[in-house]
Order: structure tokens, then C-alpha cells, then sequence
């Protein structure tokens, strides 16, 4: 199981600027810094680009609320006196009945 609070460091130790989708020429998507327009890489689809900047603002709010989830699992756990660890099976059973 990934730690999140590793994971969310991560993002927020990177490059901390939005990005938009900029021109695509034949070297490929251009995807410029939200604030300034500055280019900050190449792609090689328009669709990549497109992941990379939704990626840059939507991963640290998704990893933050995953959080906050598993802090409530973690206390709903706790009141009723379960073990963290037959949630986290019964959490991994569903997933992979789920093919997720």
C-alpha cells in the first residue's frame, strides 16, 4: 500500500507552478507555466500535455482527501474497536473484485 503522506510531499516538493497546454508543432505539445506562459517541456501528445497539467493540480487534492478519508476510516475504526488491518484487507478484497 502506498504511503500518501510520502506521496503528497512529492507533489508538493515538485515543480510547484500550474501548466497549460500550449501550441503543438512538429517537436511536439508545448506545456507553458500557468502564470507566466513560459515553456516548461515538450510532449508528445496533446493528450499527455493535457494529463500532465490536470495531473499538477488534481493529485495533491485527490491524495489530501484520500487522506482525510482514511483519518475518518481510521477513526470510525477506533470507536467501534476494529482492526485497522481487517479494513485494509476487506479495502484490497473490493479492489481487486473490482479490477481496479
Amino acid at each position: 500500500m502506498r504511503d500518501l503522506n510520502e506521496d503528497l510531499a512529492f507533489c508538493n516538493e515538485t515543480e510547484p507552478t500550474a501548466f497549460v497546454v500550449g501550441p503543438t508543432t512538429n517537436a511536439g505539445t508545448s506545456l507553458l507555466s500557468k502564470e507566466r506562459h513560459e515553456l516548461y517541456a515538450k510532449t508528445s501528445t496533446v493528450e499527455l500535455a493535457e494529463f500532465i497539467a490536470e495531473a499538477r493540480e488534481g493529485w495533491p487534492e485527490a491524495i489530501r482527501r484520500a487522506i482525510a478519508a482514511e483519518a475518518e476510516v481510521f477513526d470510525i475504526c477506533k470507536k467501534r474497536k476494529i482492526e485497522k488491518t481487517r479494513v485494509y484487507k476487506s479495502i484490497q478484497e473490493e479492489v481487486q473484485k473490482r479490477d481496479l
